[in-house]
């Protein structure tokens, strides 16, 4: 049985969570109570068709999607005026192949600026830790110069994000199917030239 808690959210796993749930109510008070949807920004996902890839299907993964829609509708909107809106180009990579973000000389961005790339930079972080691997060398990549940023890294930030609206479905499955060591395979190291002792 697993109970993930964080702050004021908890998800129960286990083979009966409403008497684990039922047994928290005890001390504390539970709102929303139910299959969960949404936890910590991300999204457990029921498959409509399971995936199957070993004995047992999967019916259950885990995305990012509602926070990528929300995060890109709130820069968007951010980066919008009245008169010209703002909406993220699509791409197909979230860093340009070309892009050298060490070599970059292009102007400092304002204090202002700097801020809103940080916050950028921090909300692609948090849809790494959601599961989103495919942008982690970018997000890295870009975070080495929050303190910093110049136009270029900052275009490159909006780069990512419009890669993240194009494709924002990416999903982590969840395999229910129980793990025993028999099944791993070990192999045998001679450490004794870097632990001598």
């Amino acid at each position: 049985e697993y109970v993930a808690t964080y702050v004021d959210d908890v998800l129960v796993y286990s083979k009966d969570p409403m008497k684990v749930i039922h047994e928290l109510q005890c001390d504390y008070i539970l709102k929303g109570i139910g299959v969960p949807r949404y936890y910590l920004g991300g999204d457990i996902l029921e498959l409509e068709q399971p995936w199957q890839q070993g004995e047992v299907p999967i019916h259950t993964a885990l995305s990012a999607e509602t926070y990528i829609a929300n995060a890109t509708a709130k820069y968007e909107q951010a980066f919008s005026t009245p008169s010209q809106p703002f909406t993220f180009r699509a791409y197909r990579a979230p860093m340009d192949h070309t892009y050298h973000s060490e070599e970059d000389d292009t102007e400092l961005l304002t204090p202002r600026q700097s801020s809103v790339y940080r916050g950028l930079i921090g909300s692609a972080n948090w849809v790494v830790t959601l599961g989103r691997f495919d942008i982690a060398f970018a997000v890295n990549n870009l975070a080495r110069y929050c303190m910093a940023p110049r136009q270029g890294h900052f275009e490159a930030a909006l780069h990512l994000f419009g890669y993240l609206k194009a494709f924002p479905r990416g999903r982590i499955l969840i395999d229910q199917t129980p793990y025993t060591k028999d099944d791993a395979t070990f192999n045998d190291y001679d450490w004794t030239e870097f632990y001598p002792e």
